[in-house]
């Protein structure tokens, strides 16, 4: 990647304060962006009360304003605008209500999105309506979370569109 693309990384995740680690998924986000911040222009966003921004171990972290929710799927009270400065967005956990909002934002500002699925989320109109179609790219992290998407967006009916990190289904091995 050159150093002048411009990715933002989305985590559904409501806090407080700084970054909400619930659990394996959150730190696996926080450890990528840190790694591929050193390759280009990454900036971290999560949600929270109000809008904020730190730098989060030299990633730059902001804070999006919502109107709260669960923990791990909260409801966005941004429209996303700030993102069309973005060559790319990167969605992390794929049936939320932030990646199903991203979904139409993205797609209504013709910046690419791909997604995630760590395994998490809950209430989401992503398959309902049918948005994983305006998703680029799915990035699964195993064979497991590349099974659990429509027919519609798995490698079986695109090879091009979802991919695994993983080269192997029994023992996966991690590509940065």
């Amino acid at each position: 990647m050159k150093p002048e693309t411009r990715v933002a990384h989305v985590l559904p995740v409501y806090s407080e304060s700084g970054v909400n680690l619930l659990g394996g998924a959150e730190r696996y986000v926080v450890n990528l962006t840190g790694e591929l911040a050193r390759q280009c222009q990454l900036t971290l966003f999560t949600f929270g009360p109000r809008r904020l921004e730190e730098n989060l171990d030299g990633v730059r972290h902001v804070v999006l304003p919502a109107l709260g929710g669960p923990v791990d799927n909260p409801f966005p009270r941004s429209l996303f605008l700030e993102l069309r400065r973005f060559d790319l967005v990167h969605a992390h956990q794929l049936r939320t209500a932030v990646t199903s909002e991203l979904a139409m934002a993205c797609r209504a500002m013709r910046v690419p999105l791909v997604a995630t699925d760590l395994g998490g989320g809950g209430r989401s109109l992503m398959y309902r309506l049918g948005l994983h179609r305006w998703v680029e790219r799915f990035l699964m992290i195993s064979h497991f979370s590349l099974g659990l998407l429509p027919a519609s967006a798995s490698a079986a009916s695109s090879p091009t569109r979802a991919s695994t990190t993983s080269s192997k289904p029994r023992a996966p091995t991690f590509r940065w």
